[in-house]
């Protein structure tokens, strides 16, 4: 090729040899070149196969118990990347509501010695999982992993022992993502509330953490009272839901057993403003447990398939599916941007995997927009779908015990309260109570 130049230097045709020079090379030799790379890139990767031995990890939580358990048997060596956001919660010890900061924190990479053979942590790209590498021959992976299962559960039951136990009421609300469905990571900040602490911190595919600046996680979040219920204006059929629940949570190993999968399916029915949302959220406060509260309205099937599987970390749970009669009547979805099949929803409900430690509500104004297939009363009161839905009640309108023990607490005047309970019959306790706030307010500017 130089020679080539040379020859067309001597006699005046600089641009036109160059021209002819790179046409040919476009021609002939960089597909030469490309084809050389791509087969040269062909035998580094089946190299490196051959040397190194990749494991991706699927979800966070198998990441994270991998990743605690290298932690704790050798020392890590890697890089963190740290951001810090305000947070305005109630702060327990003060108590009052103010800001506080909390330092989100993601290990991008790692590396440990484990019995001096190295192993990296491999954070994901745009498409891929976390993974983890080591050379070929030097790792039992399978031991590996079930050893890293029983360090946990050793280490956690050591913890239970010598710690506090936290609380464990937190009220999340799964949602949907425009049909690109739930990031299984509960907690992803636009997609989950968490009453009890901070929101952790969005997910980067790998391994996240999260310090509080100054406080305790349980210094954060509202204080619990002692008798959660205590406050609520409960009719009969309110009264028996809590008892139900409080029977079914405490007889654990009576359904275990006799084999019998422990969970329990509680239909609560009724018009607006009877309750029924203030009923669940009570008996999760006095039990402690977790609600995950289903917005079946955003969801598609995919969204709830990875919704569900997302709770697993918690075993014994509080699923609430709120109005459903907003989304499903019968197995037809009224919701248009969102299809969320009724197959679906039953066949995740009933699992291949017989979860324990569910009590799953399902809430309704409009009862004969349920479909039997999930569980509805029938003539008898009784469910039609026992094993899904296992108690039907109809959370109606208070009766006057409940009218003025809302009264009695809110005006603090018995005749009042007596007068109030006598005259409003109609009220649903939510109208009543804002009747009676609306007064003593009204009572108190008078005052004033």
């Amino acid at each position: 090729m130089s020679n080539l130049l040379a020859f067309a230097s001597e006699h005046g045709f600089e641009i036109f040899g160059t021209a002819v020079v790179l046409g040919l090379g476009s021609k002939y030799l960089l597909p030469l070149l490309a084809g050389f790379q791509t087969q040269l890139d062909n035998m580094l990767h089946w190299g490196i196969k051959l040397v190194f031995v990749s494991k991706q990890v699927a979800d966070v939580s198998t990441q994270r118990i991998v990743y605690q358990y290298l932690n704790g048997k050798t020392r890590g060596y890697g890089n963190m990347e740290d951001m810090y956001e305000a947070m305005y919660d109630h702060i327990r010890p003060l108590d009052r509501r103010q800001a506080y900061f909390v330092r989100f924190m993601w290990q991008t990479w790692r590396l440990w010695f484990l019995r001096g053979v190295p192993i990296i942590m491999v954070p994901p790209g745009s498409e891929e999982k976390p993974q983890f590498v080591y050379l070929r021959g030097t790792i039992d992976w399978n031991k590996l992993v079930m050893d890293a299962c029983q360090w946990q559960y050793e280490r956690d039951n050591e913890e239970k022992k010598d710690k506090e136990q936290p609380r464990r009421f937190k009220i999340i609300h799964m949602r949907g993502n425009s049909g690109g469905g739930l990031n299984a990571l509960v907690g992803k900040l636009n997609a989950a509330k968490d009453e009890t602490a901070p929101a952790p911190a969005p997910d980067k595919g790998s391994i996240s953490n999260y310090d509080i600046i100054g406080w305790r996680p349980e210094d954060i979040g509202p204080d619990r009272p002692e008798n959660p219920t205590a406050n609520l204006s409960m009719n009969a059929n309110m009264l028996e839901a809590e008892k139900q629940v409080d029977f079914w949570l405490s007889h654990q190993e009576w359904y275990k057993e006799r084999g019998i999968p422990w969970k329990m399916g509680l239909l609560l029915y009724g018009p607006p403003g009877t309750g029924k949302t203030s009923l669940v959220r009570a008996i999760a406060l006095k039990l402690d447990l977790p609600v995950y509260v289903f917005d079946l309205s955003t969801m598609n099937s995919r969204d709830f398939v990875e919704a569900w599987g997302s709770m697993r970390s918690d075993p014994t749970k509080i699923v609430l599916l709120e109005d459903i009669d907003t989304v499903f009547h019968g197995r037809k979805n009224v919701i248009t941007d969102h299809k969320l099949s009724f197959e679906v929803v039953l066949n995740t409900i009933d699992g291949i995997d017989e979860e324990d430690g569910i009590l799953l509500v399902v809430t309704t104004n409009l009862v004969e927009e349920v479909d039997e297939a999930l569980g509805r009363p029938d003539e008898n009161g009784d469910s039609t779908r026992g094993g899904r839905i296992d108690l039907t009640l109809e959370i109606g309108k208070l009766d006057e015990a409940g009218r003025h023990k809302i009264a009695d607490r809110i005006l603090k005047d018995p005749d009042l309260a007596t007068e109030m309970a006598a005259k409003y019959t109609d009220d649903t306790p939510v109208m009543f109570r804002e009747r009676c706030r609306k007064l003593a307010i009204n009572m108190l500017w008078g005052r004033a």
